[in-house]
């Protein structure tokens, strides 16, 4: 998900840069204002919340809490997150000016005291309001089913069995007799075979066992 954070066009940045400032403008407005009215330009203090995931911003032992919750429940708690620390400092935002702002704003999360699990609960219960609202992440980035996606794999490998795309494949998968001294018996496990073949079914004679149309 956050690969392209680190292109050189820096695409999924520059994405949830726009994002933040649509869920700000919206969340806190204030704020945003405020931050609209000094001129400060997000990305001077966006890039160590998006491209560094606060590592730097808030203290070391907080961040590792919100990355075993951006492991768990996606990237949305990285958005999430970086309006709630705005909405925490906002007394201290509303109060500065330009410069004296700017810096505050890259290193706001260790300039105050805060409590870590008081942090992390308010920062689910954002999580939960957001995407309920289906706002928690732009819309290019919602995070796929995935019981659709196995679904979408499974089909998928069904369909390259059928229409042969492995060299020599036919399209229906051959039977596999597995030969005993009574003669030959129809093996119960051919799916579990298949990795196993040659590529070449038409020829498979090997390790006691033969490929039948």
């Amino acid at each position: 998900m956050f690969v392209e954070m680190y292109t050189e066009d820096m695409n999924k940045f520059h994405l949830f840069t726009g994002h933040h400032c649509v869920l700000r403008e919206r969340l806190i407005p204030k704020i945003d204002a405020h931050l609209k009215n000094n001129e400060v330009p997000e990305t001077m203090y966006l890039a160590k919340m998006l491209v560094q995931l606060f590592f730097g911003v808030l203290p070391y032992e907080l961040v590792l809490r919100i990355w075993d919750a951006l492991f768990l429940d996606g990237p949305g708690v990285i958005m999430a997150a970086s309006i709630l620390i705005f909405k925490i400092n906002r007394k201290t935002i509303l109060s500065l000016e330009s410069n004296e702002l700017l810096e505050f704003l890259t290193v706001m999360g260790e300039a105050v005291k805060i409590d870590h699990d008081k942090f992390m609960q308010d920062l689910m219960l954002m999580v939960d309001e957001l995407s309920k609202e289906n706002i928690l992440l732009p819309t290019e980035t919602k995070a796929p089913n995935t019981y659709q996606l196995f679904q979408d794999f499974k089909a998928s490998h069904e369909d390259n069995l059928q229409i042969g795309i492995i060299q020599g494949l036919p399209k229906k998968p051959p039977k596999i007799l597995k030969k005993k001294s009574s003669g030959y018996q129809t093996s119960e496990t051919v799916p579990d075979l298949i990795h196993n073949l040659p590529l070449n079914y038409g020829s498979l004679e090997r390790d006691g066992a033969v490929a039948v149309s």
